[in-house]
């Protein structure tokens, strides 16, 4: 029960004394501490909580919860909202879909050197993070460090890719005289760069040259001589005696093709059968006559008998002859008895000659008179006599011929004629033939004679008592006829003879016309014939 407040308060007015009913009324019109209050006692209170609400709102049902929703305002949660990291009480780690202040921080909020305009980083596309201080920074404007981000990071692969433009380096040191500057900038064909020093790119040249392009390389190397493959097609004499004391010495002459050797980087050795290297020619002895002739002098005094090959240097490439010098001994060799021998011979038009000086067996010395002939009616550079030997050869014969002239003379002004010298297979040799480029042939033989003249037309030039030494040499097929002067002067011819029959062969000598020589004389001494 309770009662008005305004009654009770007329109760106990100053001088009343409230009765025993009235302070019980008084007390009872209010709640004591320890009661415990109705829903009833809270005026609109159980109006308010019609709706009974747990805390996790388990009770709450669709229409609940959707009434809820519609009172407070709020809509479903978007599903791609961002969540953070938590832990629950149980200390699960839940994760969630974004970083915290603190997280994003400690990743991506970084301080840099203050050589950047600002401290930011910013995210590239990749994921990784570059300072904001970079952005637009390239080879032209980075500095070079160790740093990674700060421009061209040192001590990791790197590519620059020029799209075919042309990139440019200007202003170099010239360091050509420095010789520490050894090695060379290379690069391999996936286009990366290193350094190298040279052997490898120089030896895959050649690979990528063409052949015009090989030829003037090697050329331009040798001092602009030529380094096209060396050929010698003849050696002669290829037959040569071993020398008897060093002052003996042989005059060989090689004849073929691309033999314009470099004057200050060539050289020239005799190789063996065994393939080793028995001399090396000094080459203050050797004569590089043209493109097509080398002659040089030695001394055979140490050589073993035997085939002999030579070897030639360019100053780019070595070459081998394939045709051989062979060293034969005098003192074995079959040497042929001639003091059986007479001379025949022969004049042009069987014109009258009369003027032998001196012969024997084994030596002839004429005089005739050149002017004499050409009154005759006779061309100029015509052979007008010939004397031959008693054959005492054989075309199945090895054979060595040694001898010298004697005696030469003339009186020109200051035309002379030629005197040859060769071996022929011809019975009946005609005096028809004139002399050309070196060499005589007679009649239809086609044999060809080594020369000298008195008036300098080619082969070796003499004048008056000169003195020279020939040798005739053949081994199978081949024959070599070569005179030569001490000052090493020479002329060489060859001949190519049928060594299948026993043809009969012999030694001749010869004379040639030139106008106005008169007075003429020469003289011949065969040292020695020998069958090898």
């Amino acid at each position: 029960m309770s009662t008005d407040k305004k009654e009770l308060k007329s109760w106990f007015s100053e001088g009343l004394k409230p009765t025993q009913e009235q302070f019980w009324e008084w007390i009872d019109s209010y709640y004591h501490k320890n009661e415990s209050l109705s829903i009833h006692t809270v005026n609109g209170l159980e109006n308010a909580l019609l709706i009974k609400a747990n805390k996790d709102a388990s009770d709450f049902s669709p229409e609940d919860i959707e009434s809820w929703k519609r009172i407070l305002g709020v809509n479903d949660i978007p599903q791609n909202i961002a969540t953070n990291d938590i832990r629950q009480q149980d200390g699960e780690l839940i994760s969630g879909t974004s970083y915290t202040k603190e997280q994003s921080d400690a990743k991506y909020y970084k301080k840099v050197d203050m050589g950047y305009f600002n401290s930011n980083y910013v995210l590239l596309a990749d994921g990784t993070p570059k300072a904001a201080g970079d952005l637009g920074k390239n080879i032209a404007n980075s500095s070079l460090t160790s740093v990674a981000g700060a421009g061209l990071t040192l001590g990791a692969d790197w590519t620059v890719n020029t799209s075919g433009l042309k990139y440019s380096i200007t202003g170099l040191n010239d360091v050509t005289n420095d010789a520490t500057f050894t090695t060379f900038l290379s690069q391999n064909p996936a286009g990366i760069i290193g350094r190298s020093n040279g052997v490898k790119p120089f030896l895959n040249i050649p690979t990528i040259m063409s052949e015009a392009e090989k030829t003037a390389w090697k050329t331009s190397m040798n001092g602009g001589w030529t380094t096209n493959a060396m050929n010698v097609g003849l050696i002669y004499p290829s037959v040569v005696p071993k020398a008897t004391n060093s002052n003996n010495l042989t005059f060989i002459t090689l004849i073929g093709s691309n033999l314009n050797l470099n004057p200050s980087n060539f050289s020239i050795k005799i190789i063996n059968s065994s393939g080793v290297v028995t001399e090396t020619i000094n080459n203050s002895r050797v004569t590089l006559v043209n493109a097509n002739m080398i002659s040089f002098s030695f001394n055979t005094q140490t050589y073993e008998l035997g085939d002999y090959t030579i070897r030639l240097w360019n100053g780019v490439a070595d070459y081998n002859t394939s045709v051989k010098l062979t060293v034969f001994d005098n003192s074995s060799a079959n040497e042929v008895d001639i003091s059986r021998n007479v001379w025949s011979r022969v004049t042009i038009g069987n014109l009258p000659f009369d003027n032998e000086l001196v012969k024997t067996p084994n030596e002839l010395n004429i005089g005739y008179d050149a002017d004499l002939f050409n009154a005759a009616g006779q061309n100029d550079n015509v052979v007008l006599l010939a004397y031959y030997m008693q054959s005492f050869l054989s075309a199945t014969d090895d054979f060595v011929i040694e001898g010298v002239i004697t005696k030469v003379g003339t009186n020109y002004n200051p035309f002379g004629g030629a005197i040859g010298f060769g071996i022929t297979t011809s019975p009946n040799d005609t005096l028809t033939s004139e002399k050309n480029s070196g060499a005589v042939t007679v009649g239809n033989n086609s044999a060809h004679y080594a020369y000298f003249t008195t008036g300098g037309y080619g082969g070796v030039n003499v004048g008056i008592n000169d003195n020279m030494k020939f040798i005739i040499s053949k081994k199978g097929n081949f024959a070599t006829t070569s005179i030569y002067k001490d000052d090493g002067s020479f002329s060489v011819a060859t001949n190519i003879i049928d060594n299948n029959q026993p043809t009969p062969v012999r030694f001749k000598i010869f004379a040639t016309s030139f106008q106005y020589t008169t007075n003429a004389t020469l003289g011949v001494k065969i040292s020695s014939i020998r069958k090898l």
